[in-house]
Formats: structure tokens, C-alpha cells, sequence
């Protein structure tokens, strides 16, 4: 089975080659009927003994589901009367469920392109067209699918243009076209006859081809014949014999492209490809562009030392002469080669090139626990846990607003090893600073720490530190404190204790509210012959402290 898709691809590629070329042939204005999914029963039924050379395209997905003989002798019956049997993904998986990630083309092929084209070759046929499920398309995927199927049909839609206004959906041969996109006859679109018919009209008198797709054909008597993805066969037959009216033509998808007895002259190949890796497990390749006319260069990777299975990595634009591979292993031999291609012509492959990634460092712990504290004179404290043992260093940075973006921070300050604390000063009043920290060593970094977000306040300038601290012992191994509120713009205070003469480790004791001016410690704790020293301090709730009052100190 491989090998027969293996001799198939060879032979395609070799009338690609020396005979079709992706350029829309308009040597009559005509339109294109295209149909999605597995409907094969009423296809058939619509399109097998028709005698007015009506051909239409069916796009088929689950191809391993379809029902045997039956669906299969179906579609072969419409083939043998010419109408072409397209692809239209292994099981209808769109591009959007891989996030239209560019560096998952290859396993969309792997998965959604090839399977189904073998599956189509079990049964006698050879698909050269490919419709995107849901319309979900990519430039990137175009490049990716065009080797295997380069007929491709994508989705369009604009409620506010009539038909005759979506020049998306018309082609003629003044272009190449890489998609050729459809507008949809299902019923959930709303497209009357009499807007198809002014369709159809300006393709005629513009000798254009218009693509249409459509789901379900149901008779006018059956109960699903409106349902949103279907088309009447009443309303279908009049769009036809309005075609035929006009004189146009009805191509298959693949006799929308032109074909020339002229071989096709491919782009030139790209030259001088070196590789270069790049600190955090990156590859940069470099190559010379030595064609004028490309759409861009396919960029192909394999892994381990003489490896020969490439696989598609990437796309870039034309006449770009660079590419960044990111997200590699370290310690690990890749082989690139890349090609320039136009629509779905592609060049030879310049030279391959080897480059092993180097060794990674020991990775590094981030910093934890970020906070921030607003102090006064305009300042605001960090302070994080070191989470690392091997950093050579912290890096601080900050952004002059709440929500921020990468691009948005800036390195403020550099410190040294084991430091887990950093005062920034002279800040604005009334602005809102963000800040974040990592580690570094050398040019490797750890991950970032969370971020903290702080606003210095107007209040935060000119909060007075409380006075006249006292302490009074009272019966019961209680101490009474009181004090002198001098600030007018505190939330409340807070008020700590430590133990013997001297001693300078306080401990937050507990917190009063706004004009307080006593506070009573009744901790169990207070033991007699001890000495305990006591101090107070006005705090605000946007993170600002005033300045210590006095200590006082009590023996017990």
C-alpha cells in the first residue's frame, strides 16, 4: 500500500511538472459545484443520470467510513460520468483544532492529508483536490498540502455583499491563484435564486468562473429540505438552467486551473544555507535567494546524524533569507534543507546543512513570592524569595501601568547573588507601577516570578508617624499603650512587641483602626520579670506605612 502511494505521488508530480500549472483557466466564463462530506446517496440521485453535461466536485471526508459497495460504486459512477472525486480530510478535522500553528503543518499532512488519500486509493481513485473542513485555512497548511493534493478550496462569506459583490469567489486566468474560495448555495446562507442569478450574470459578462459549495441536495418533499446545510434540488435545478441559459460552462474543480502542454519553469533553487545555533535551544539558518518570482521557501527538518526523513517544519514569505527554529533539544544533531515554491511548483533543495545544539546549563529556580510595599518619600519595597542555589544574580523590572506586556517591562536594577530585596525610589505619586523579578546566569534566565502590582498614592507622601508612645502595666500581666495620632489620613495602626531589654526583633502584635489612640496587650504570654519593648506605626490600606513612633519599653 505504501509503495503504491509512494509510485503515485512520482507520477503526479511528473505531469505536474511537464504539464499543470495552478493558473484559473477562463476560456469559458463558467462555475464551479462543489459538495462536502459524505452525502453520496443524493449526489448520486441529483447528478448520475443527468444528460446536459451538469459535472460537479465532491469533496469526501471519512472516506473508511463510507458504507460497501454502495457509497463507493456511487462516487465511482459519478467519476466514470465526469465529475471529479476530491479530498476533504481524513475524518473533517480543521485546521483550527491545531490552532493554525505553523509548526504543526506536518502532522496535520500526516494525519488529516495523507491517511485520506490512501484510503481513496484502496478504492481506484486518485484525488488531486483538497477542501478545508469549516473553511479553517492556512497559508502555511496551503504549502504543506500542495505537494499531495495542490487544488485547493477553502470557504467565504460576507453577509453584507450580494454574491455578484464578493470578488473573492471569482477567478479568471489574468492571476495564479495558490486557494480558489467558495460561497455557500446551503440554506442557512440566505442566497436567493434571483441573487444567484446576478451572480452568474457578472460571470458571464466578466468571463469568470464562480466557485460554489453546498452540503445535501433533498427532494422538495423531504422533511429535511430545509435544514441549514442542505439546498432544495428545485432550487438547485434553477441555478443550473439559469447557468446553462447563460451559456456557461460547469467545471470540475481540477478544470478550474489551466493546463498547458508548456513545462512548468520553477523557481530557482536557494543557495548557501548555513545553520547557526543560538542560545536557548534555537537555530538560526541563513540562505542566499536566488529567485525573483517565488511565493516563498518551505523549510524541512530531520533529526540524528545522516538522517534522511525530512519532514516540513515551517514556511516564510517571500524573499526572506533567514529562519529561527525555536523549542529544540539540546545536545541533539538536526539536518535542514530548504525550497523555494510558487503556488504549487517548487524548486530543488539547496544544500543541507548539520547543526547540533549545544549542551543546556543547569535550568534555574525562579524567585517566589513577590510582594511589594509602598513606603514613604515615593518608595516601594520588593521583596521575593531566593528559590535558586545557583543564580549570579536578580533581575528587576518594571512596567508604568497595572496590565502589561512583555514588551511593556524594563530592567530597572541588577543585583547580585542570595540578595532578596530591592527599594525602588523616587517614584510619582498617584501612578501605578508593575514589577516583576528573575534570576540569571550568565545569558540563561530563570522563569519569571509572579507579578505585583502597586499604586503610590497622593497619601503616601505626607503620613505622620503616631507619638508620645507610652506603656502602662496593668493587673494581670497586661500592658495599656497609648499614644498621639498626628496623621489625618491613616486607615489604622499597627503596633508590635519583642522581648528583653534592647531587643530590636519585633513582632506584629495587632491592629486598630482609623483615630485609635490606645491598645491593651493581653497575650497570656507577658510573663513577670520580663522587659518588653513596644512600637506603633499609621498604615493605609494602599500598602503605605508612616514612620515608627517611639519605643517604649515595660518590665513585667
Amino acid at each position: 500500500m505504501r509503495s503504491f502511494f509512494k509510485k503515485w505521488v512520482v507520477i503526479y508530480w511528473l505531469a505536474v511538472l511537464f504539464g499543470a500549472s495552478a493558473q484559473a483557466a477562463t476560456n469559458q466564463p463558467g462555475v464551479v459545484l462543489t459538495f462536502d462530506d459524505t452525502s453520496t446517496g443524493l449526489w448520486h440521485n441529483f447528478f448520475a443520470n443527468r444528460t446536459d453535461n451538469v459535472r460537479a466536485t465532491f469533496f469526501v471526508t471519512k472516506w473508511h467510513e463510507l458504507s460497501r459497495p454502495t457509497q463507493i460504486d456511487q462516487l465511482r459512477d459519478l467519476q466514470n460520468k465526469g465529475h471529479e472525486i476530491g479530498c476533504h480530510s481524513y475524518d473533517h478535522t480543521g485546521v483550527g483544532e491545531f490552532l493554525f500553528d505553523p509548526s504543526r503543518t506536518q502532522e496535520y499532512v500526516n494525519t488529516q492529508v495523507i491517511p485520506a488519500i490512501q484510503n481513496m486509493q484502496l478504492d481506484g481513485f486518485n484525488p488531486v483536490s483538497f477542501s478545508y473542513p469549516s473553511g479553517e485555512r492556512d497559508e502555511n497548511y496551503d504549502a504543506a498540502i500542495r505537494p499531495y493534493l495542490p487544488y485547493l478550496r477553502t470557504t467565504f462569506y460576507d453577509a453584507s455583499k450580494q454574491l455578484a459583490q464578493m470578488d473573492e469567489i471569482y477567478h479568471n486566468s489574468d492571476k495564479t491563484y495558490g486557494v480558489l474560495e467558495g460561497e455557500s448555495l446551503d440554506n442557512r446562507y440566505g442566497r436567493t435564486v434571483a441573487e444567484i442569478e446576478q451572480a452568474l450574470i457578472r460571470a458571464k459578462n466578466n468571463n469568470e468562473i464562480i466557485t460554489l459549495y453546498g452540503h445535501y441536495i433533498f427532494d422538495d418533499t423531504s422533511p429535511d429540505a430545509d435544514s441549514q446545510y442542505a439546498i432544495r434540488a428545485s432550487k438547485l435545478n434553477q441555478i443550473i438552467d439559469i447557468a446553462k441559459g447563460l451559456g456557461l460552462k460547469f467545471y470540475t474543480f481540477q478544470e478550474a486551473y489551466a493546463l498547458t502542454p508548456a513545462p512548468v519553469t520553477l523557481p530557482a533553487a536557494p543557495s548557501q544555507l548555513t545553520a547557526t545555533a543560538l542560545a536557548g535551544n534555537q537555530v538560526r539558518l541563513n540562505w542566499v535567494d536566488a529567485s525573483s518570482d517565488e511565493s516563498g521557501f518551505s523549510i524541512e527538518r530531520c533529526q540524528g546524524a545522516g538522517c534522511t526523513n525530512f519532514a516540513f517544519r515551517s514556511t516564510v514569505a517571500a524573499n526572506a533569507v533567514s529562519f529561527t527554529d525555536t523549542n529544540l533539544t539540546s545536545n541533539t544533531l538536526y539536518r535542514y534543507r530548504i525550497r523555494a515554491y510558487r503556488g504549487a511548483d517548487y524548486s530543488s533543495y539547496a544544500n543541507t546543512v548539520d547543526i547540533t545544539t549545544p549542551v543546556s546549563p543547569p535550568s534555574i529556580a525562579a524567585p517566589a513570592n513577590l510582594t511589594a510595599t509602598v513606603l514613604t518619600g515615593n518608595k516601594v519595597r520588593l521583596n521575593w524569595v531566593d528559590a535558586s542555589n545557583n543564580e549570579s544574580g536578580f533581575k528587576i523590572e518594571r512596567c508604568l501601568k497595572a496590565t502589561c506586556t512583555n514588551v511593556d517591562f524594563t530592567v530597572i536594577k541588577t543585583t547580585g547573588a542570595n540578595i532578596v530585596q530591592f527599594t525602588n525610589t523616587n517614584l510619582q505619586a498617584n501612578q501605578t507601577y508593575s514589577y516583576r523579578v528573575r534570576a540569571y546566569r550568565g545569558t540563561t534566565y530563570s522563569a519569571y516570578s509572579n507579578t505585583v502590582n502597586i499604586t503610590i498614592s497622593t497619601s503616601s507622601t505626607s503620613m505622620a508617624a503616631p507619638t508620645n508612645l507610652t506603656a502602662t502595666v496593668l493587673a494581670g500581666n497586661q500592658v495599656r499603650l497609648n499614644w498621639v495620632d498626628a496623621s489625618n489620613n491613616e486607615t489604622g495602626f499597627k503596633l508590635e512587641r519583642c522581648l528583653k531589654a534592647g531587643c530590636t526583633s519585633f513582632e506584629f502584635l495587632g491592629t486598630v483602626g482609623v483615630n485609635a489612640v490606645s491598645f491593651t496587650d493581653t497575650d497570656s504570654t507577658l510573663e513577670s520579670g520580663e522587659s518588653y519593648r513596644y512600637r506603633v506605626r499609621a498604615y493605609h490600606t494602599n500598602g503605605t506605612y508612616s514612620a515608627y513612633s517611639n519605643i517604649v519599653t515595660v518590665n513585667m
